[in-house]
């Protein structure tokens, strides 16, 4: 990717961020404005409750289509970036609209414990085994149940919880479809960073990771990188953002890995130009690549 499109592309999303915040701000005194609701889901697994946070399409009452759905971890910071990004982009054709989970964390200390694989000498980590489970076995029949959801399933996570999606991607691949992993501190599971399950991918899967080059340099990031050459039914992309840090490269990566793994979304042309073959070809051709059926949202209209 060419870094001057980037920044300028990052720049244009931030203006018209501060455009919508700015729309916010100076409404009716008394208006409220929502973009989502908190829900708390009483875990077994976990062993206490956990606060949720839901998004849903603008047009999701309004309509019966289904929606993919992202896990975006550390909600408490990322949740309000991913759905400013879904009330831009979708509106351009750019990806679909999208239901946003954002599992909240319980705290700064809990954060290390929660999602932390099991690690050597330290007898209270692990726990990431069970958010893995809690995954599986409480949180997508929630929302599977409760929502309109297609068969797709995107997770963001950055820093220490892009080390748990990578976890993920590493032990039990098939619990999504797509990962989008930000500056992963993997000095955690470095000894785990290998192709043992990656061959056993069931279904067409797309991996965006990234780091800042103003981060320090991360032999584990480029060692995750290069196993990924191995791997069939994957498609990845391996990027490092020119003059980044650690916390403004969160931004490029939402941005530009939702763009990655949804890089043939668009119609080639606008539809008007196109014939109903045109788009019927389209949305088959979205489907075989994506692993589940793609409605043509322009028969969805009639």
């Amino acid at each position: 990717m060419k870094m001057k499109y980037l920044k300028i592309f990052v720049a244009g999303v931030l203006v018209t961020l501060i455009g919508f915040h700015s729309q916010i701000s100076y409404g009716q005194e008394n208006e409220k404005v929502s973009i989502g609701e908190k829900i708390k889901v009483k875990s077994a697994v976990l062993g206490h409750d956990r606060d949720i946070l839901i998004h849903l399409p603008p047009e999701y009452q309004q309509s019966k289509a289904t929606y993919p759905v992202i896990y975006v971890t550390d909600a408490e910071q990322s949740f309000l970036l991913v759905t400013s990004m879904y009330e831009i982009f979708p509106r351009g054709g750019i990806f679909p609209n999208a239901i946003v989970v954002g599992i909240v964390n319980r705290g700064e200390q809990e954060r290390y414990v929660d999602f932390a694989p099991v690690i050597k000498d330290r007898p209270e980590s692990g726990r990431a085994e069970l958010f893995m489970e809690f995954f599986k076995k409480e949180l997508f029949p929630y929302i599977e149940q409760n929502y309109r959801t297609q068969p797709f399933r995107i997770l963001f996570g950055h820093s220490f919880l892009g080390m748990f999606a990578s976890h993920i991607f590493l032990t039990q691949p098939d619990l999504f479809n797509a990962y989008i992993i930000s500056s992963p501190d993997l000095r955690w599971i470095k000894d785990s960073i290998s192709v043992s399950n990656l061959k056993k991918l069931s279904k067409p899967t797309f991996l965006y990771i990234s780091n800042g080059t103003n981060e320090k340099p991360s032999q584990e990031i480029k060692a995750f990188a290069d196993i990924l050459k191995s791997v069939d039914n994957l498609t990845y992309l391996y990027v490092e953002n020119q003059g980044e840090s650690h916390q403004s490269n969160g931004v490029f990566s939402i941005i530009n890995g939702l763009r990655f793994i949804y890089s043939d979304w668009s119609l080639p042309k606008p539809p008007r130009d196109c014939t109903p073959l045109e788009v019927e070809e389209h949305y088959k051709m979205l489907s075989k690549k994506y692993g589940y059926e793609i409605p043509n949202p322009l028969q969805l209209d009639k």
